[in-house]
C-alpha cells in the first residue's frame, strides 16, 4: 500500500499545485476582490473534480501500458470508487 500513498502523494500535489496557479490568475484579472474566501463544501467538490480530470487525463494519455503504469491505473481506478 505504499506505492499507492505515493501515488495519491502525487495527485494531491498536483492538484494543490494547480489550484494555487488557478486562484492566482483569478486573484489577477480579478483585482478588485479582496478577499479569498470561498464555500468550503464548493471548495472541496472543485478539488475533487480536479482529481478526477487529472486521472482521467493520465488513464487516457498513458500511452504504452507497462506493469508500473498498470499499477498506478489501477491505484487511481481504486481512488474514483472510494
Amino acid at each position: 500500500m505504499q506505492q499507492n500513498k505515493e501515488i495519491y502523494d502525487r495527485l494531491n500535489k498536483t492538484v494543490q499545485d494547480a489550484e494555487y496557479a488557478f486562484w492566482a490568475v483569478v486573484a489577477e484579472e480579478y483585482q478588485e476582490i479582496k478577499t479569498g474566501d470561498c464555500d468550503p463544501f464548493e471548495a472541496i467538490k472543485f478539488t475533487e473534480s480536479l482529481k478526477r480530470q487529472v486521472i482521467s487525463w493520465y488513464v487516457n494519455n498513458i500511452g504504452e501500458r507497462t506493469e508500473e503504469t498498470k499499477k498506478k491505473e489501477e491505484a487511481y481506478e481504486q481512488y474514483l470508487r472510494s
